[in-house]
């Protein structure tokens, strides 16, 4: 660190905020490592929390919330500030804290607790065991120990000012993939109900069972002995998952290609242009096999379609992902099945038009799928750049010029 920035503990900058639920609050948070402080309710479409509140902390505007629960990508637990405006309340398991604003400005907290200072002296103070009940195993006193970087205020400003506009543009590219993520679905629910003015619906389409334009059944049993190390690949349900969403997967069995060819001519494999369908547990993901290159999968976890001539492979696909198909696949009281039969499978009813107009809805699907995939892309790009530049802002590895100030509003 630079003569004009200190590496400070927690304590000279925060203070901790025991105030109880003393008077009424209703609301209760919850600390989400990808959300932040989001209400209970939201988060989990239901209250968790104890019915007496009483004993609750609250959380004011502004206030910052440590849960010290462990959450995937952050073993060091998170931090996250009530940034909504309404009081609200928190689990007494959680740590409530307050910027003193004479040393902090408003948003440099956010950033600080990504630190490296942070982070380790975190994990210096982790006693022995570092977890007790999934939770850091770290005092109440020795927390407010913890390091975090504090810079000049006017360095501060000018760090947060541009993660703001950083974070601007990333908020805006979630929203934009979000929005064009709901336009989708319901473009695909109108394409394949023949409600679309380029694809209308018509007395060409036809209404019929799966069983009529497609053959519709598993694979042989491979045994677990059979399964080898490398070879043909063999997927189970969750590599179909894997390749439905993704298009790739690096799979972990396989089977001996003498084994996979006595297969193909006993019963046959699957080929280009057939349909993979998850079958147990987590089902309906589909993948459509783009090429000749071998592969086998289980039997009974993933169904195998292989489509006629009347019906294109990826309209099929995108016709797996529809209320078409979810809306057949429920039980007799009324709730989802978490096993797809054959029999079950054949008997759907689906409604297929001319293949031109199948072709027509397939590529107004490609093409919206992929402009979701290029701002999914673009999200990751930037969020990754992110993190990047924050930790360089923060180790002082990159430094905002004072020339910055004069795009900044002034302050009084």
């Amino acid at each position: 660190m630079s003569d004009e920035w200190e590496v400070v503990p927690l304590s000279d900058i925060v203070e901790r905020v025991t105030t109880k639920n003393s008077y009424g609050v209703d609301k209760v948070y919850t600390v989400s490592a990808q959300m932040g402080l989001v209400d209970q309710e939201t988060y989990f479409n239901k209250r968790v929390a104890s019915k007496n509140l009483a004993n609750y902390s609250v959380v004011e505007c502004g206030d910052y919330v440590f849960n010290k629960s462990y959450s995937e990508g952050y073993p060091l637990g998170v931090v996250a500030r009530n940034k909504g405006g309404e009081t609200g309340l928190v689990s007494p398991l959680y740590i409530v804290m307050r910027a003193k604003s004479n040393r902090v400005l408003d948003g440099w907290l956010d950033l600080a607790f990504s630190s490296r200072e942070y982070e380790e002296s975190l994990q210096g103070l982790m006693k022995e065991g570092g977890r007790a009940h999934g939770a850091l195993n770290v005092k109440l006193s020795d927390y407010f120990s913890a390091l975090l970087p504090l810079p000049p205020l006017p360095v501060q400003r000018r760090i947060v000012d541009l993660m703001t506009h950083v974070d601007s543009h990333l908020a805006n590219l979630r929203a934009e993939r979000d929005a064009l993520a709901i336009t989708r679905k319901v473009m695909l629910t109108d394409a394949l109900a023949g409600q679309l003015a380029d694809a209308p619906m018509n007395d060409e389409w036809v209404e019929t069972t799966l069983e009529q334009v497609c053959r519709v059944r598993s694979s042989k049993r491979v045994l677990q002995k059979d399964w080898q190390n490398s070879g043909v690949p063999f997927y189970r349900g969750r590599e179909i998952s894997s390749l439905a969403a993704q298009g790739f997967v690096a799979p972990d069995l396989h089977i001996e290609q003498s084994h996979f060819e006595r297969l193909a001519a006993s019963s046959g494999v699957p080929l280009r242009g057939d349909l993979l369908i998850t079958a147990i547990g987590t089902i309906g993901n589909t993948y459509v096999i783009p090429n000749e290159t071998p592969l086998y999968f289980k039997d009974a976890s993933v169904l195998w379609v292989s489509p006629s001539s009347s019906i294109e492979s990826w309209y099929l696909k995108y016709w797996f992902a529809s209320a078409g198909f979810w809306n057949q696949v429920v039980s007799g009281n009324g709730t989802t099945v978490d096993t797809l039969t054959i029999s079950a499978l054949s008997k759907m009813t689906i409604s297929i038009p001319p293949l031109p107009v199948q072709r027509r809805i397939v590529d107004l699907m490609t093409r919206v799928d992929e402009q979701i995939k290029n701002l999914s892309a673009e999200f990751q790009t930037l969020g990754e750049s992110r993190t990047a530049l924050l930790a360089d802002l923060l180790s002082q590895g990159i430094e905002v010029p004072s020339t910055y100030d004069s795009l900044l509003p002034k302050v009084a």
